[in-house]
């Protein structure tokens, strides 16, 4: 449905004009008035509905980019941005995981990634690398290992139907992971997950931490996630424990605009 230029502005209104046109097309986005790809009205006819200038206007399109909900390009018009895929890190999908692998039987074609994703198998790829490295100091700290121990260090970025939405760079100890199927770049993606990769090694995974903070994305990861506007990125660092014995470790960067966080705990009180 078109949108109404001539309700974007209240003239009674005390927040600055450029912020009302901002307001009103963000409305629009998030009611589905202006849907994914659609551009939006030129500049003249903003400036023509709103009776605002060429800066105000701009100021206006600056902030819906800052936001991710626009794509402002020089020279081509102004288009709401795609609706990323969310995905959702409820810890329970390590638990479920589990159970599969605990009952035995083929692993199947699907992991907590393309569950949270809605993808399927087959949409799904990962670029990996592998090397063998020297820990250094943030590995010694997470795996609880001697600085410059041997560690087997995997690089990757995760797809989506072609569309990169992770980087996660992981170390594990060499001695563990580093003459096994795990450090083959050719198994991946590896159904069911890291949980898996461990229970392969005979590690059962009893725990998992994560550290959730939000920053500005470097260039380099700008460049590999594709991001088209501004914003920050989820940076997590997870690692997984086996008892006291800590087995992997990985650092995990995601657009926040294509990422939400969803945390569940079970409080069952009944068997006090």
């Amino acid at each position: 449905m078109p949108i109404n230029l001539d309700a974007l502005i209240d003239p009674h209104a005390q927040l600055p004009k450029f912020r009302q046109l901002a307001a009103s097309l963000r409305d629009a986005i998030d009611n589905g008035d202006l849907r994914p790809s659609e551009e939006l009205p030129s500049e003249q006819k903003l400036r023509d509905a709103t009776g605002l200038s060429r800066h105000s206007v701009r100021d206006a399109m600056q902030l819906l980019s800052g936001e991710g909900l626009v794509i402002v390009r020089h020279g081509a018009p102004t288009r709401v941005a795609e609706t990323p895929p969310l995905r959702a890190q409820d810890a329970s999908r390590y638990l479920k995981a589990l159970r599969i692998l605990k009952a035995g039987g083929p692993l199947p074609l699907t992991s907590s990634f393309t569950e949270d994703h809605g993808i399927s198998w087959p949409e799904y790829s990962v670029k990996t690398t592998v090397t063998k490295e020297h820990a250094t100091a943030e590995d010694s700290r997470r795996l609880q290992l001697p600085e410059g121990t041997d560690i087997l260090r995997r690089n990757f970025v995760k797809y989506g139907r072609g569309v990169p939405l992770q980087i996660q760079r992981s170390a594990m100890p060499w001695e563990s992971a580093g003459s096994t199927p795990v450090a083959d770049p050719g198994q991946q993606p590896w159904p069911l997950g890291t949980i898996a990769e461990l229970y392969s090694l005979g590690l059962e995974v009893t725990k998992v931490s994560e550290y959730v903070r939000t920053r500005s994305p470097r260039d380099e990861e700008r460049r590999v996630l594709r991001m088209e506007t501004p914003g920050d990125v989820f940076d997590i660092v997870r690692v997984f424990w086996v008892g006291d014995l800590a087995v992997e470790a990985s650092r995990v960067i995601a657009a926040g605009s294509r990422m939400t966080l969803h945390y569940e705990v079970e409080l069952d009180l009944s068997a006090e």
